[in-house]
């Protein structure tokens, strides 16, 4: 299944392509618009300490991605943060054998906040899907890092929604979350999250380079 999303603004709601008739295929689905008191039950639902990994396309590796551990919380007040984001992955997008590409490549893990704001749930049968936007403030992601003596000042701007062009033809994404809760046989229940950051371009040290690509924060509670 081709994964199409759109979001016209931050707080519209999400209009749902691909995803939303995939999921229309099984009677049992039920897909809602949440009201301001569902949103908070939501949050307080999905709260809690996640580890996973940052998941990015790697132009080294041709169609393969990469990962990067992270840990990272989200609060009952829809507050994303980590003390961790591997920001070393945007070494791939800067040309190789250059001095930025290496700074960038050491660069640390820096602290990173965001605000989920549910928008969407969708149920099948023992799966729970509820879709969040997912973005920075300012739109923008920006950090220091020093190597061999020299400061880099990075920043990268993000997007609200995306269309990239490829094998299959263009493709549109936007900055989500996706919280997934799936019953399993002991009872209980999994949870999972992917956050889609949207890359458009960086800036280091006054030099641009763009991206136009995207990350994926995916892990479990």
């Amino acid at each position: 299944m081709k994964k199409v999303i759109f979001l016209s603004t931050i707080y519209a709601l999400l209009a749902l392509t691909s995803f939303t008739a995939c999921l229309g295929d099984d009677d049992k689905n039920d897909t809602k618009e949440l009201s301001q008191q569902e949103k908070q039950m939501a949050l307080n639902k999905i709260s809690g300490f996640y580890t996973g990994k940052l998941h990015f396309y790697n132009p080294r590796h041709l169609d393969k991605r990469d990962s990067l551990s992270m840990k990272w919380d989200i609060s009952a007040y829809g507050v994303f943060s980590t003390q961790e984001l591997p920001v070393a992955f945007l070494a791939n997008f800067a040309p190789a054998g250059t001095e930025v590409r290496t700074a960038l490549d050491h660069a640390e893990p820096i602290k990173y906040s965001a605000t989920i704001d549910p928008q969407q749930k969708s149920s099948l049968e023992n799966t729970s899907l509820l879709l969040c936007s997912f973005l920075p403030d300012n739109y923008t992601l920006t950090f220091a890092t020093e190597y061999e003596g020299k400061n880099y000042n990075v920043s990268v701007v993000l997007l609200r929604s995306m269309t990239r062009t490829e094998g299959s033809g263009a493709s549109n994404y936007a900055a989500i979350s996706e919280h997934k809760e799936t019953s399993n046989k002991e009872g209980g229940t999994t949870k999972a999250m992917n956050g889609y950051l949207l890359l458009d371009k960086m800036t280091v040290n006054g030099e641009e380079y763009t991206i136009n690509d995207y990350a994926v924060i995916r892990g479990k509670n």
